[in-house]
């Protein structure tokens, strides 16, 4: 899923959907779980403070975009866009330039965004306090692919999973965070994977369950080492054919593998995984027991979002065509 798609997703549910689900979730409990009880339920909800929401995803050699929105009430779907505030933005402190409206309460910049620098923005909306946000964008961390398997380990179908090992370095000087995606592109198109290492201290101390979502958020709190290394694996691009009973295959279809590794921010880390949280927690199936509200990370001094940004560094792999004979 594109970032852009994603962080409109994101705060459409977080700020104007997830109150309204919330209760009725929590309404639904109630009825199934009270059968006895007559007593009425409000659906009455305490007043919605209108608050301005600023999202903006910073990354070297793009142009610096910010979204400015507002929720007023808890069924606005989509957020209302503000198309009348006046955004200064800065490099180091620096004014660069006053970013012009694009449309739909998008404004925009031709400056390219660098690496290593940092970028702040001040927000002037009428009828609100004086909104600022600020992130420094890391400096890039090269990706390798250094090994591939189409038979990393037997899933829950019976067929196989595939694998990747990766290496890249990290500073163990400094606080750094990452952000792995894999994507396969065949014929028909490009998706992202569900990939995870179940062996992983890195990831399984982040709190991710397995093969949960197509992004991996992680720091290097849990490494130790320079050069890093790690094996992932996700569903193979693989069917089981049978000419007998005793022979069987799993044939392989040709594909690539791309694998995007981010060196993000701490405010980027702190919001997606406080997103992947309340994501998870809102799509809890039912008979798992009430979800938990909590609230999500933003940077936005007197708004809510998020003002990150991100280096990324890409590398992959052709898959050829196989068989692998069944087990």
């Amino acid at each position: 899923m594109p970032f852009a798609e994603f962080l409109m997703k994101a705060f459409q549910l977080i700020f104007s959907r997830f109150l309204f689900k919330q209760a009725r979730v929590f309404y639904i409990i109630l009825l199934l779980g009270s059968s006895s009880c007559s007593k009425l339920i409000s659906d009455e909800f305490p007043p919605f403070e209108p608050v301005p929401a600023i999202n903006a995803i910073l990354v070297p050699g793009r142009n610096v975009n910010v979204h400015v929105s507002r929720v007023e009430t808890i069924e606005d779907t989509p957020p209302l866009h503000i198309n009348d505030a006046l955004i200064t933005l800065y490099r180091n402190g620096d004014s660069v330039t006053e970013m012009p409206l694009y449309g739909s309460g998008l404004y925009y910049s031709h400056e390219p965004v660098r690496g290593g620098e940092v970028y702040s923005c001040s927000i002037r909306i009428e009828g609100f306090p004086d909104l600022y946000c600020m992130d420094s964008i890391p400096s890039n961390t090269s990706v390798r692919i250094i090994g591939h398997t189409n038979t990393a380990k037997i899933n829950e179908e019976g067929g196989y999973n595939e694998g990747v090992t990766i290496e890249f370095q990290d500073d163990p000087d400094t606080e750094d965070y990452y952000e792995v995606i894999i994507d396969k592109r065949r014929d028909w198109g490009r998706y992202s994977v569900y990939a995870f290492d179940e062996t992983s201290e890195v990831l399984l101390n982040e709190g991710l369950e397995p093969y949960f979502t197509e992004s991996l958020v992680f720091s290097d709190e849990m490494m130790e080492e320079t050069n890093i290394s790690m094996t992932l694996d996700f569903e193979g691009a693989n069917n089981r054919h049978c000419y007998s009973r005793d022979s069987c295959v799993y044939s392989v279809y040709e594909h690539a593998i791309i694998v995007e590794l981010r060196h993000v921010s701490r405010e980027y880390y702190m919001f997606k995984k406080d997103f992947y949280f309340y994501e998870k927690n809102l799509f809890t199936q039912f008979s798992e027991g009430n979800s938990t509200a909590f609230s999500i990370y933003s940077n936005i001094e007197n708004g809510m979002g998020i003002f990150a940004g991100y280096t990324a560094s890409i590398d992959s792999i052709w898959v050829p065509d196989a068989s692998i004979p069944a087990k």
